[in-house]
């Protein structure tokens, strides 16, 4: 090696060096982490809800939550969240004599599940959900009555960490209440109930995002 070579390489080696020992220093993780909390809003997109008789519209809109999550272990939390939507409905009826009429209703979950972080104790994770709870609809007319059915959920979306104790959160939702056997979905006007059939009669997509606290 000549004398330039070997002038050179010592600089280089150095630099070399410097750089390794600052990318080694730089903060990746891990998140320590016991329980989140995730206040977020978004946006709901609802089905149309089938009934024997002809089908209730429901117009799509804002929602909002909370969702709490508890660490298990190292990538698996206990998911528990609340969400609400209010939706504008409309009775479209298929026999004569035609009754169509019009009114609010408010959805709400009370949820239930299993969250799973693709990149646990990183700066930020992907994740998916799974869970079941309860379906709440309230509708707003006379001689209404609320609705309770067994629901479930699935998911997924992104967590991003500023810090040790924020963040913000990312998500897809599928909602669906079950309904087992045939019955009433809430009473109607003049005290006569929208007959519905077993299965799932109504799907609700929430697209949302907020904040994360970590305690």
């Amino acid at each position: 090696m000549n004398s330039i070579g070997r002038l050179l390489t010592v600089p280089i080696l150095l630099l070399s060096s410097g750089l390794s020992e600052a990318a080694a220093q730089v903060y990746y993780g891990p998140i320590p982490k016991n329980l989140e909390i995730s206040p977020f809003a978004g946006y709901m997109v609802n089905t149309d809800i089938r009934v024997t008789d002809g089908y209730v519209s429901t117009t799509s809109g804002p929602d909002f939550g909370v969702a709490f999550n508890l660490d298990l272990k190292k990538a698996s939390q206990l998911e528990v969240f609340y969400v609400a939507h209010q939706s504008r409905s409309g009775y479209r009826s298929n026999t004569e004599p035609v009754n169509n009429f019009e009114f609010n209703i408010l959805f709400q979950y009370f949820m239930v599940g299993y969250s799973h972080e693709m990149r646990p104790l990183k700066m930020n994770t992907p994740f998916f959900s799974v869970g079941l709870g309860g379906w709440w609809a309230k509708p707003d007319f006379e001689g209404a009555k609320d609705t309770w059915r067994v629901a479930m959920y699935f998911g997924g979306g992104w967590k991003f960490y500023f810090s040790e104790v924020i963040g913000i959160r990312v998500q897809a939702q599928a909602l669906f209440p079950i309904v087992f056997s045939g019955g009433g979905l809430y009473v109607g006007t003049g005290g006569s109930g929208l007959a519905i059939t077993a299965g799932i009669p109504i799907a609700q997509f929430s697209f949302s995002g907020g904040l994360i606290f970590v305690i």
